[in-house]
């Protein structure tokens, strides 16, 4: 969000440089500056009167507020205001140099002193207004500018400033209102159009923000920020080229300015390049470190990039910085809440709509954490409201919300329609109970359990091994005859304990492999991927990967079930970082849809296609738990099992994660247990 500059320090006299006495000079110490500076030290050594000192001494401070030594020319104010207590030009540039400190506090009781000496001083009026503004005691700077524009109607910089505040308070419409009559009264003046377009553009009328900013263009074509301006306007609009086309003018007409590589940042990330984005980031917080908006899109950076602790880190501090910034205290509510840390998620999200209350993200976020916790009512009250919030407020982002939120009240609308059926079911076998007919011997069972977590040129994976473990312990729980477990399996070893299996399978009535690791969709075909790839470029896949076709043909002499479990759709590093030798070739998150799986063969996904799974903050993954709870379940037969899982793990992770089966069996029935 832009931030409007409202008062100029100190007032040029514009007298002639070699014109000038010493007074003179003392006096104009806002444009002399460093000649300033030895003047009036002079003329506060030969002051006949303390009235007289105060005046130097106020002077001297402009100067050394222009040339940045802010604490000497506070030390000057404070020995100004001490020899003269009722001097009010003193008392409000103390507060403006508080400001510049962000002792905001400090600052506002200074203006308040200075307006109990002059109170029909409409100019610190505005300035405490602005500090307000800044402390984001938005309804009292509201009141401020308020009171001057009853008495100036026509003050400009008054209505500008309010509709920052309106702005900040997302009534978008007052501060659209507000600078539509600035611009009557300065058709100019560019701030006010800077800031209808960031108001116009939340409001989702982006060819309208394009057209203020290009306004300013046509006068200024090297403002970088309504350069900046309009390339988030085209980002939001869905037009990534022409973004970038303006991100990248701006940066390359000013490399180091914080704001318009955050604009460049945000582009590339919409666009999937992270690591591009990433660099912008870090380049707006090399210059600006305490720019909280670029520590908090960097931390969602870090996080998209798997790296939550370096998000999370960066997440803190631009909360600590700015502890109203809604978009860092979302973001960091959609860490916690993955995390399953739920009381720290509710938390920011509550922060997060005390700012904002029409922040659908915040909203939705709270309805999510709302609903892991089985508080359904206020989970769906949530998701409601939402829903009913206007979808050109902020954009994409209040869309996309509101596309979770219908999702997930249709998800709590059919897990109510399931649980009532089978309450309805129960109270049916209660009513007229039939014994359970015996089940058929299912025959030899064999299983192929592989874990790889331990991968070499990646961060490591911890839920893989305890996974396969897990499975392989509840298949022989329930009769297997034969489970080989592989754990960390470099290509080689992978591929012969394949071999071996495909052996025991043609001897099998049943044969499942269980897959879980890093895996990896390459124009649409399927690729488990071993702990030694390295996978640099896309033709190194097939030969560093093992094709789910390869799984396929290792359990296909099974006489009666096969059956391939792939629990591989994390959001693999491998993709992001992967070089493209041919511009058509796609590399895409999760595992790609199985359109035509044959010869009776059952393929289930952790997370359907395109997807990507979780892996929890637990032991195991969220899908591993409900599998081996569900195959354990008497009588229950396969295809029931799999949807079971799949309403717990839509459950379990607030509908981010929905499991899929693949392919079909015969007409028997096949029972685990």
């Amino acid at each position: 969000m832009a931030v409007l500059s409202t008062v100029v320090f100190g007032a040029p006299l514009g007298a002639q440089e070699a014109a000038l006495s010493e007074k003179a000079l003392c006096e104009s110490s806002a444009v002399q500056r460093e000649k300033a500076v030895p003047a009036c030290t002079h003329l506060i050594e030969g002051a006949a009167d303390a009235q007289t000192a105060a005046g130097y001494l106020n002077n001297r401070a402009i100067a050394f507020a222009q040339i940045g030594m802010t604490d000497d020319a506070i030390a000057d104010l404070n020995a100004a205001i001490a020899k003269n207590p009722v001097f009010v030009d003193a008392i409000k540039n103390r507060g403006l140099l508080l400001v510049r400190k962000n002792e905001l506090d400090r600052a506002i009781a200074d203006f308040n002193a200075a307006l109990k000496l002059a109170p029909t001083r409409l100019d610190i009026v505005n300035l405490r207004g602005a500090a307000l503004q800044s402390k984001q005691e938005f309804n009292l700077s509201v009141a401020d500018f308020n009171k001057i524009l009853l008495k100036e109607p026509k003050n400009y910089a008054a209505l500008v400033n309010r509709s920052l505040s309106f702005y900040y308070m997302r009534k978008l419409d007052e501060a659209i209102k507000d600078l539509n009559a600035a611009i009557v009264l300065q058709p100019d003046a560019t701030k006010a159009y800077q800031n209808r377009a960031l108001a116009l553009s939340d409001k989702g009328r982006y060819a309208d923000a394009i057209s203020d900013a290009t306004y300013i263009l046509s006068k200024t074509p090297n403002d970088v920020e309504a350069l900046s301006v309009r390339a988030d306007a085209w980002r939001l609009s869905g037009n990534l080229a022409k973004a970038k086309d303006d991100a990248d003018a701006a940066v390359a007409i000013a490399p180091d300015d914080a704001r318009t590589r955050n604009v460049r940042a945000l582009v590339l990330r919409d666009g999937g390049d992270l690591e591009g984005a990433l660099a912008d980031l870090d380049a707006a917080i090399l210059q600006d470190p305490r720019f909280d908006v670029a520590l908090a899109n960097r931390g969602d950076v870090q996080q998209k990039l798997g790296a939550s602790e370096r998000a999370r880190a960066d997440l803190d501090k631009a909360i600590a910085i700015n502890p109203g910034n809604p978009v860092a205290l979302a973001y960091r509510g959609n860490l916690y809440r993955e995390r399953g840390e739920y009381e720290l998620a509710l938390a920011d999200y509550n922060r997060t709509l005390k700012v904002v209350p029409d922040f659908a993200e915040g909203i939705v976020g709270r309805g999510l954490v709302h609903e892991a916790r089985h508080e359904i009512d206020l989970a769906r009250a949530d998701y409601l409201k939402a829903t009913k919030l206007p979808s050109a407020l902020d954009g994409d982002r209040t869309r996309l919300s509101q596309s979770v939120a219908r999702q997930r009240l249709e998800v709590l609308a059919k897990l109510e329609e399931i649980k009532r059926n089978e309450e309805a079911a129960q109270l049916t076998i209660k009513k007229s109970p039939e014994p359970v007919a015996a089940r058929p011997d299912p025959g030899r069972r064999v299983a192929l359990v592989i874990g790889n977590g331990a991968y070499r040129d990646v961060p490591a994976l911890p839920n893989p091994k305890s996974d396969a473990n897990l499975v392989a312990e509840t298949l022989k729980s329930i009769g297997f005859q034969l489970v080989t477990v592989r754990t960390d399996q470099d290509r080689a070893s992978m591929l012969a304990a394949l071999r071996d299996f495909a052996a025991e399978a043609d001897k099998a009535d049943w044969a499942i492999i269980y897959y879980a690791g890093h895996g990896i969709q390459l124009n649409g075909v399927n690729y488990t991927i071993p702990t030694d790839a390295m996978l640099k470029n896309d033709r190194d896949v097939p030969d560093e990967t093992i094709s789910l076709d390869r799984l396929l043909t290792t359990v296909d002499g099974a006489k009666k079930l096969k059956l391939v479990i792939l629990d591989a759709c994390r959001d693999n590093p491998f993709a992001s970082r992967m070089a493209r030798t041919v511009a058509t070739r796609s590399v895409s998150r999760g595992l790609a849809r199985l359109e035509d799986v044959q010869g009776g063969v059952l393929v289930a996904y952790a997370a359907r296609d395109g997807q990507v799974a979780s892996d929890g903050n637990q032991r195991n993954s969220p899908f591993v738990q409900s599998l081996v709870r569900r195959i354990q379940e008497p009588n229950t037969e396969i295809n029931m099992v799999f949807r079971r899982v799949r309403d717990d793990v839509l459950k379990t992770t607030s509908g981010r994660q929905e499991p899929w089966v693949y392919g079909s069996l015969s007409g028997s029935e096949y029972y685990f247990k």
